[in-house]
């Protein structure tokens, strides 16, 4: 009878330690699963915060252009000024030329030809040339003010 008691209290504790023992596996599966669900998503955020900071590299850009851009629009004012200047600073003197010639006319009675002293067909390129530069300057000055930086 002691045998039998015996062998009973043994597969009790077989039992028992069999129970604990799938406990414990039951309860590491339960961790083991949450630790990679865990990784998984901590993985994924921060996969998908790089995609997403270089999905914003091309408005960062677009920004630093906007703000180069509107940085530069003092200097193109100012090219436009320096060339509506220089062509007035010419058309001056080419009305004092002019005077010198008629006066010349006039005093002396000889006829001089402006073209002997001064290439209008040079100051007539350079005025086309100037007026396109002078018109993108007004462009430039105009199109950059209609930019405005990405809000988000």
């Amino acid at each position: 009878m002691k045998n039998i008691l015996d062998k009973i209290n043994k597969a009790d504790e077989i039992q028992a330690n069999k129970v604990e023992l799938g406990k414990h596996e039951v309860e590491l599966g339960v961790a083991d699963n949450l630790k990679k669900a865990l990784k998984l998503y901590t993985d994924s955020v921060s996969k998908y915060g790089k995609d997403l900071d270089n999905a914003f590299v091309p408005i960062r850009t677009l920004e630093k252009a906007i703000t180069e851009l509107k940085g530069r629009v003092s200097e193109v004012v100012s090219i436009a000024q320096e060339l509506r200047k220089s062509e007035d600073n010419v058309s001056s003197e080419l009305d004092i030329v002019r005077k010198k010639i008629q006066q010349a006319k006039e005093d002396l009675g000889i006829k001089i030809d402006i073209n002997d002293v001064v290439d209008l067909g040079s100051l007539q390129n350079s005025n086309k040339i100037s007026a396109n530069i002078q018109k993108d300057a007004a462009d430039y000055v105009k199109y950059v003010n209609s930019l405005q930086a990405p809000k988000i």
